[in-house]
């Protein structure tokens, strides 16, 4: 019982710093999390319009 309530102690303790640095950081953090998942939609958006122009193509033929 004892080794579970020492890694709960610890893990518990990570989440505590965990979180207070996420929430010092966090308007960094928020613009970061933004910018990677604007360039995300934009690289998918890409392949998407690849992806219809492949088929249109193909469906011509």
């Amino acid at each position: 019982m004892k080794p579970k309530v020492g890694c709960f102690f610890i893990y518990s303790i990570f989440l505590i710093l965990l979180g207070m640095g996420s929430y010092k950081y966090r308007a960094e953090l928020l613009d970061y999390l933004s910018q990677k998942y604007s360039e995300l939609i934009s690289k998918a958006s890409v392949k998407i319009e690849e992806a219809k122009d492949d088929a249109k193509i193909n469906s011509l033929q």
